[in-house]
């Protein structure tokens, strides 16, 4: 069973926070891009890249979310059993 220190909880955890970082320079960086095309007269493309942009950047929050909260439950599962909890 997993406990509080287990690798793959930390493992878990910091592939979370690692995705939620790389998603922060992701956007940063896509932003970067799409500023030399907001001269040009086609605003299409500049939509494109927000749209695409906040799928990317919400899926790697949820996913990062997701990490740490799986984390949370096997942290209680330890707590719930070493105190013995009642369901």
């Amino acid at each position: 069973m997993l406990d509080g220190n287990s690798g793959l909880e930390k493992l878990t955890q910091g592939c979370g926070n690692g995705l939620l970082l790389c998603g922060m320079i992701y956007l940063g960086l896509a932003l970067l891009v799409s500023e030399p095309l907001s001269d040009s007269d086609s605003d299409e493309k500049v939509d494109f890249l927000g749209r695409f942009d906040f799928r990317c950047w919400s899926l790697l929050f949820w996913y990062g979310w997701f990490c740490r909260f799986r984390v949370s439950i096997f942290t209680w599962n330890r707590v719930q059993r070493k105190y013995k909890i009642p369901l």
